[in-house]
């Protein structure tokens, strides 16, 4: 456990390097913190990665598109829900 000064001041029959403190206990930081803390790191890594991704691919069905399709598509929102309604739309067009 570390201990953190408070309520720390002079006194006046010390010298002025002298200070007379009050220690209290601080919770310190455990392995299980530390973990956690990288896993949201981790986590939040991952998802940044998935998001750039994702607007990558919805940013290549924009530009390869027709714009006729790709209003259609373009209120979904995953870029999975979206190649999904392209397939539905060119089933339909070819059937």
């Amino acid at each position: 456990m570390q201990m953190a000064r408070t309520g720390c001041h002079s006194t006046a029959s010390l010298s002025p390097r002298h200070t007379i403190c009050r220690y209290t206990s601080m919770p310190s930081l455990t392995n299980e913190h530390v973990t956690l803390s990288a896993e949201k790191r981790a986590y939040a890594e991952e998802l940044a990665t998935w998001d750039r991704n994702e607007n990558l691919a919805n940013y290549m069905l924009s530009m390869k598109l027709p714009d006729v399709i790709y209003i259609k598509l373009m209120n979904a929102l995953l870029v999975a829900e979206a190649w999904a309604g392209l397939i539905r739309e060119m089933v339909k067009k070819l059937l």
